[in-house]
């Protein structure tokens, strides 16, 4: 089943979006330098091993690929 949101639904979602942004705002307003430094590096390191687990997946699903095609 395929849906659609309304223009209404697509306004809730902006709405929630920029609640979400003003609360961060308030956050990170909040935070020392070495906080923020912290949370920058956890960041790159959350970007780091995500594309490791994908690359990992995709050259799982390649060999399984090539499994296959062999058999």
């Amino acid at each position: 089943m395929l849906v659609h949101p309304t223009a209404e639904a697509g306004q809730v979602f902006r709405n929630i979006d920029e609640h979400r942004r003003e609360g961060l705002t308030n956050l990170l307003q909040d935070l020392s330098i070495d906080e923020l430094t912290g949370l920058l590096e956890g960041h790159r390191a959350l970007r780091a091993v995500r594309a490791r687990h994908l690359a990992k997946k995709a050259g799982e699903a390649q060999a399984a690929t090539t499994e296959a095609a062999e058999r």
